[in-house]
């Protein structure tokens, strides 16, 4: 089987469906920024969200400039009637529908009114899986699973999700948890799991963290808008003692926060936060009589350009695990 794998289509969501086609995949794994916005979103909007959406616009410089000089409510009606945020109305109403299955975590950058319909299954669109600490998805040999939003740390980080406001969107140390069980209890034997953030682990080692305890294969994240698929593994760029470390130190920040802000944060259980701090006991021979762990030695990172950039195909057969990477369709 062939999965897509893309991120930051920033509403633009037939591409999703084009770029399927091309490389002949059948599922598609997203990575966060989807579009996740409805008719009713500009009004939830900040000014900010709404200049960000001119500022990334195709309109030439002279129209920016003109459009960001609009008073606030001009601005929401330019944006609407002009800017559209995102395909994802004509899917909801029925008039568009994707050809293979899509599996998507919500960006940072989302209506999280929006992201809640689907979230508690108000919303549904044909095709469409919302990953979440709710549910895993198995297709072919893939465990897919995945969290979105930004990372906050702070009294952010322990509210009741899905949490966010005015256009962004933020997960919770509750739901990370939440994930990480559900994992243990729905993986199978044999299965490539793949773990979807949109948030980069290079960016944030919790999510490392969070995917070493969840045993994925391979980290699947955007946010970053990189000009190339970035691909990485801990064994190759730094060593196992210092890999140790790293993560050792993000448990050691989530203790903190969670002495600081845990005993307000409501549906938590600090005791299963305290098992971050125990890494996974798991290793792997590393030559020489040396043991290192498996998340250290196997694990696979990938940080996608947005979907209008470059994307990657991954498949599984006989042979094993293939990964292709494509920039402006050449291969990477």
């Amino acid at each position: 089987m062939k999965l897509l794998l893309v991120t930051d289509t920033h509403g633009d969501l037939e591409i999703i469906d084009r770029l399927a086609e091309k490389t002949g995949c059948g599922a598609v794994v997203h990575a966060g920024d989807f579009g996740f916005y409805d008719d009713s979103s500009y009004s939830r909007l900040t000014d900010r969200e709404l200049k960000l959406r001119v500022v990334h616009s195709p309109l030439d410089d002279a129209a920016k400039r003109e459009a960001l000089e609009l008073p606030p409510e001009e601005l929401r009606n330019y944006v609407r009637d002009q800017l559209p945020m995102s395909d994802l109305p004509a899917y909801l109403a029925g008039d568009k529908r994707f050809k293979v299955p899509v599996y998507a975590v919500w960006g940072n950058h989302e209506d999280v009114e929006v992201v809640r319909g689907f979230y508690e299954g108000a919303l549904q669109v044909p095709n469409l899986h919302i990953l979440s600490e709710r549910a895993t998805f198995k297709a072919g040999g893939f465990r897919i699973f995945g969290l979105g939003g930004n990372l906050l740390m702070g009294k952010k980080f322990f509210q009741n999700p899905v949490a966010g406001g005015g256009g962004r969107v933020w997960s919770t140390l509750a739901q990370y948890l939440l994930l990480m069980n559900r994992v243990s209890e729905e993986a199978e034997p044999g299965e490539v799991r793949i773990f979807v953030s949109h948030v980069s682990p290079g960016k944030e080692p919790f999510i490392s963290l969070v995917a070493a305890h969840a045993r994925a294969d391979l980290v699947v994240s955007g946010h970053m808008g990189p000009p190339f698929t970035f691909t990485w593994n801990e064994f190759a760029i730094r060593s196992a003692e210092d890999a140790i470390a790293m993560l050792e130190e993000a448990a050691a920040d989530v203790a903190e926060q969670c002495r600081a802000h845990g005993r307000k944060a409501k549906g938590l259980d600090l005791d299963e936060a305290d098992l971050l701090a125990q890494l996974p006991d798991e290793t792997l021979h590393a030559g020489r009589g040396r043991k290192v762990p498996r998340w250290y030695r196997d694990m696979l990172y990938l940080n996608l350009p947005d979907a209008a950039a470059g994307y990657a195909v991954l498949s599984v057969g006989d042979e094993g695990l293939r990964l292709e990477t494509f920039r402006e369709g050449l291969e990477g």
